[in-house]
């Protein structure tokens, strides 16, 4: 700021003004006039200089004091957000006994835990903000065509338009573009009420998310497009003289810089600066590319954006503001500062409460609690930073493709192998209160595959079918490029897993919605039975949620019996009914209720709302539903998949070992030590256990049937020690190790190591065996003489092998459980035996050496004769 508006400033001040506070009045002149210019350029540069801070210093007057008045109200909120999980965090026993641990409460009520009786975890919240968000966009359209692989140019630019509220000609698209805004501005009002403040821009409704690799792969390149697809007008100085072109490059150039790098410049200029401790901080920041239009910026998206289609890039920004406004909403503005102090003063109380009778099992205990406070803050980071590109992007991205191609093929008969979360579901729901006729009959609804049955389903927001479906299966892991991910998705959609995962998460969500109506159209808060006062306060249910949820018309459903609560019947209460409410909570905080901040709390109560009725289903849906729910936080960095290390060698090491796996040992987990952990007593831990044990083997041992029916096999003897072993993994939920510990060898060849560690594993031993193989084959032929009994390959052999390897991790569309058999029959087996002469007989008598037969022989193109199904119970 100049010599002289400083001193005049400092006049009004009747005091020194300090450097902050002229920065801040010199920015707030200079966003205002950026919004003055962007309403109407030509009377804008038609200004005098003069005028144009005149009218920008009025406008940013108005603001200031909006400003001040909300970060009145912000710091009032704020104090009280960190009093009340102060309090919390005293609330509960200090030490490291059994019932104790201030840490371990704190560390629940952030990171989900499958046993908690806390409130919700953060980390749920950040799912229900960002499912409350996504389930209104899913008519919109934007995605593509063909499961998104093919995108139509005119769909995804008409669409864009609308969304920058310009018209189409289009009336649906133009609806669609209306609905995004709303449900943008939504997101940028409840970002505001937790005290989030945002420049609000009129390009709020199209964000920026940039993948730094392309923009850091050229940036000479970005700039120079980045420049054709500007609006120059919009560029001026802080005294309002517009920018020259060249001037505009410079300042692009600058953006390039910090988009080029993930923010590493501006890390690099100051410690503690890029991820600021300030939630939101990122978001807040002035927009520097403001584009001309819709086909300027979709031009943009396209070449340097994180996603390829209209949708995808929605929900990635929604994703991170769901992230912020959850963290905000429990732990305050600066949430990233506030709950490492937290986790300081609980490791504190802790320690000095620590129990033992001898000095070294206290310093043992002390020890596990120095664990313990370094997981929860890695943990926190890793769920703020969950998109944290690692240390070599490049070489995650190749891994992952890799992993994604196979797994496309290997999930193909994963929907046999889910056929015991049928117990999962039904037995974890059955100690909620849940009726098992309930919950099938839930289940059976979410899996009809009507388009308004799932359109119904979606808008309760648990449920939103999209690419990510086939990632959850993985762990939650990045599939690799569009093509990879698309196949993944049409063998997760074709081989009926989408079916089967979105219903048992719908059949769980869908009974605690009608669960939680039945008791909202019976009880007031005051009225409720213990046992469900319990489970409302160990999910964080407040007397004012169950309040609004009264306001509510329950959903009687298509049939008119139901009693559900839904996210649409708790945003359709008026205003009128929530005033009351709202106003009584305003005056309880701040002793006086002013029209703005009634509407504010009317606004959060409708939110707060229906996103812990949200947030309750998705606790239980990541425990009842853990199939298609995908990994938690602590399970991927209990498994060494820290997203910050991504690209070392222990991250990727990890990420092989644990392929395909991070599901099945997510339900051993869940429900062998997590669930019953978190019981009053060991004989309720034991009885959990034994049926969850006993229901998933009876399921386990229809789908080891099942596959073997599908392959052509009669059903093996389960009764035999092979078939109990079986049967024993599939009662953990570990059905798919059963495929690789007890499989065909025809299938997989490995060691007994390798298929312990699973499909990772055999996948690089089937690698290295076929190039060393290759690599003797090769010395062979050129001369090379080797020992008796140690001879190469032969060049067949080595052929047939290769066959092999790509039959079982690069055919994802021949592996679905369906058309495997005919494949491999009329297909493969023919290929092997011309390769490897012989081949289909060593497969029959492999199978003759375990007494199984084939309703459909190996070596025959068509079936000659129907299954033996007495096979399954020792028969003839």
């Amino acid at each position: 700021m100049k010599p002289q508006c400083a001193a005049a400033v400092e006049k009004i001040f009747g005091r020194k003004a300090t450097p902050g506070e002229l920065t801040s009045i010199e920015s707030r002149i200079y966003a205002s006039m950026q919004e003055l210019q962007a309403k109407d350029p030509v009377r804008w540069r038609g200004l005098s200089r003069d005028q144009r801070l005149q009218e920008g210093a009025q406008l940013a007057r108005q603001k200031t004091v909006q400003d001040v008045t909300r970060a009145h109200a912000n710091t009032i909120r704020d104090m009280e957000t960190k009093a009340s999980q102060l309090r919390k965090l005293e609330s509960y026993a200090a030490g490291t006994g059994k019932g104790q641990g201030q840490l371990a409460a704190l560390r629940q009520r952030a990171i989900f835990h499958a046993g908690s009786k806390g409130d919700l975890s953060v980390e749920i919240q950040r799912k229900a903000v960002f499912k409350d968000f996504v389930r209104r966009l899913g008519d919109i359209g934007g995605e593509g065509k063909f499961f998104g692989l093919v995108q139509d140019a005119r769909e995804q630019n008409d669409l864009m338009r609308a969304i920058r509220d310009e018209p189409t000609g289009r009336p649906e698209i133009d609806a669609a573009g209306a609905t995004v805004r709303k449900v943008m501005d939504e997101a940028f009002q409840q970002m505001n009420d937790v005290g989030i403040h945002i420049n609000r821009l009129d390009d709020w409704h199209t964000p920026q998310p940039w993948d730094w690799t392309k923009v850091g792969a050229d940036r000479g390149q970005f700039v120079k497009d980045a420049m054709d697809a500007v609006d120059l007008d919009r560029y001026i100085w802080p005294d309002g003289r517009p920018m020259k072109p060249d001037e505009v490059q410079k300042l692009i150039s600058k953006s390039a810089e910090t988009l080029g790098t993930n923010g590493s410049n501006k890390r690099g200029e100051k410690e503690g600066s890029g991820f600021s401790g300030s939630v939101g901080g990122s978001r807040n920041a002035p927009r520097q590319l403001h584009f001309k239009d819709a086909n300027a910026y979709m031009a943009m998206m396209d070449k340097y954006g994180s996603a390829d289609n209209v949708f995808s890039l929605l929900v990635h920004h929604l994703n991170g503001v769901a992230r912020d406004v959850a963290a905000a909403r429990v732990f305050g503005r600066d949430a990233d500062n506030f709950f490492p102090q937290l986790v300081e003063k609980g490791f504190a109380n802790d320690a000095l409460a620590v129990s033992g009778k001898s000095p070294e099992k206290r310093a043992k205990a002390l020890e596990k609690l120095e664990d313990l406070k370094k997981r929860t803050l890695k943990e926190w980071q890793a769920m703020r930073q969950p998109d944290h590109p690692g240390s070599m992007p490049g070489w995650v991205k190749v891994s992952q493709a890799i992993r994604g191609l196979a797994g496309a093929s290997l999930l193909g008969t994963s929907t046999l192998s889910a056929i015991p979360d049928l117990q999962m579901a039904v037995g974890y729901t059955h100690l909620l209160g849940i009726a098992k006729s309930k919950i099938l009959g839930n289940v059976a609804e979410g899996m009809k595959p009507t388009a308004e049955n799932r359109k119904n389903i979606s808008r309760l927001g648990i449920v939103v079918d999209g690419l990510e479906g086939a990632a959850n299966r993985f762990g939650s892991e990045e599939l690799g490029p569009h093509a990879i991910r698309f196949m993944n998705h049409v063998v997760h959609v074709g081989s009926g897993l989408r079916m089967w995962d979105r219903g048992m998460a719908h059949g769980v969500s869908a009974s605690i919605m009608d669960m939680l109506g039945e008791h909202v159209g019976k009880s007031d808060y005051a009225t409720l039975d213990p046992k469900t006062k319990a489970y409302l306060d160990s999910r964080g249910v407040t007397a004012d949620h169950w309040q609004t949820w009264q306001l509510a018309d329950l959903d009687k459903g298509q049939d008119g019996t139901r009693t559900m609560l839904t996210p649409d019947s708790i945003y359709s209460i008026p205003d009128e009914k929530l005033q009351p409410l709202a106003e009584q909570r305003v005056k309880a905080r701040d002793g006086t209720a002013t029209d703005a901040e009634v509407a504010r709390e009317t606004r959060n109560l409708r939110s707060e709302a229906a996103q812990q009725l949200l947030g309750t289903a998705l606790h239980e849906v990541q425990i009842g539903a853990r199939g298609g729910s995908g990994a938690t936080v602590a399970d991927q960095l209990m498994m060494g998949l820290d997203p910050g290390a991504r690209g070392t060698w222990w991250h990727e090491f990890c990420s092989w070992m644990l392929f395909l796996k991070q599901t099945p040992l997510g339900i051993f987990k869940s429900h062998m030590f997590d669930v019953p952990q978190g019981m009053d007593d060991w004989r309720s831990a034991a009885v959990y256990r034994a049926k969850f044990m006993a229901g998933s083997a009876a399921l386990g041992a229809l789908g080891l049937t099942l596959k073997n029916l599908v392959l052509g096999q009669d059903p093996e003897d389960l009764f035999t020690p092979k078939g109990l072993g079986k049967i024993a993994i599939a009662s953990g939920g570990l059905g798919m190790y059963g495929d690789f510990m007890f499989g065909d060898k025809g299938d997989h060849q490995n060691g007994a190591l390798a298929k312990v560690l699973g499909p990772g594993a055999t996948m690089l031993e089937d690698a290295l065996q076929l190039a060393f193989n290759a690599r003797d084959a090769g010395l062979g032929a050129a001369g090379v003489e080797y020992e008796k009994g140690n001879e190469p390959i032969k060049p067949e052999h080595l052929a047939a092998q290769g066959l092999r390897m790509v039959r079982n991790y690069s055919t994802p569309f021949m592996r679905i459980w369906y058309l495997k058999a005919a494949f491999n029959h009329m297909v493969y087996n023919q290929m092997m035996d011309n390769l490897s002469p012989g081949y289909t007989a060593r497969v029959e008598q492999r199978m003759a050496q375990r007494n199984q037969g084939s309703w459909w022989a190996a070596g025959d193109a068509l079936p000659n004769r129907a299954p033996n199904l007495k096979t399954v119970v020792g028969g003839p």
